[in-house]
């Protein structure tokens, strides 16, 4: 194995290398999903999101134990002292026994949809995924996705999010900051995005980047875990999601995004 990110360079599939070395996030598309098949996800979240609170708080994860499957309220996280996050989530965990729970209408009536979601992009995109990197890692080619099968126990899940809008007086108070900077659990972070520039990155210069959306494709950004399977190749990117770029934050928003880690 090369010891260093020059010798990665000269080392079998550069242009693999490249693309992870330059390109995190990056964009993938043709992974096998009608732009109607993800638009129906944030369908589905929207209308989540548009129950009443004290219904949604019935399905409440517990956080206090480290356990996000399930509802995260509304002003859970202190983005700056005294001031709270305007975001509220709701994970999926995948539909397997033994990570079985309740969940609102909403969720169980589009059960089979979202577990067909979830399953093409555990078994058929992020499997793709994980055999580029074991071969940007010159390793066989399921030393990776024999880690990550859908059936596996892990936190893997599907998160439905919603940014409320803020005035721009509010958003000023935020200094234009929804999400804190930080770093993805995990393996791989899986952004379905709509047409607005939310998501910034750490670059390496020390400033904040727009991370721009294309359509038809998915932002895929390597996670804390799979950067420390090499961090000589892999760097774990810093985000934050900003108010859109131009805009005031003046807006609220759905996101639908699929986190993925290794199983038990």
């Amino acid at each position: 194995m090369p010891s260093t990110k020059s010798d990665f360079c000269n080392a079998p599939n550069p242009q693999l290398i490249n693309l992870f070395l330059t390109k995190n996030p990056s964009y993938i598309t043709n992974f096998g999903l009608s732009q109607d098949q993800i638009d129906r996800q944030f369908a589905i979240g929207k209308s989540l999101f548009a129950l009443p609170t004290e219904e949604k708080l019935h399905y409440r994860a517990d956080l206090e134990h480290g356990n996000y499957s399930g509802y995260r309220p509304l002003g859970s996280i202190e983005v700056f002292p005294g001031l709270r996050d305007n975001i509220e989530m709701y994970n999926v965990f995948k539909f397997t026994p033994q990570l079985t729970r309740s969940h609102p209408p909403v969720i169980e009536h589009h059960r089979a949809e979202i577990e067909a979601f979830q399953r093409h992009i555990a078994q058929d995109t992020v499997q793709k995924l994980l055999t580029l990197i074991a071969l940007v890692l010159e390793l066989p080619e399921d030393a990776l996705t024999n880690g990550h099968n859908y059936d596996d126990v892990s936190d893997c899940h599907l998160r439905y999010m919603i940014y409320h809008a803020r005035s721009a007086a509010e958003n000023a108070k935020f200094q234009n900051v929804y999400s804190k900077g930080h770093t993805d659990f995990g393996s791989l972070t899986l952004l379905f995005r709509q047409p607005i520039a939310a998501l910034q990155i750490l670059a390496p210069d020390g400033s904040w980047k727009w991370v721009k959306p294309y359509p038809g494709s998915i932002t895929v950004n390597i996670a804390d875990v799979a950067a420390v399977l090499d961090e000589r190749v892999f760097e774990v990117e810093r985000a934050s999601r900003g108010g859109a770029a131009g805009g005031s934050g003046a807006f609220g928003s759905v996101g639908v995004v699929v986190f993925f880690e290794a199983g038990a």
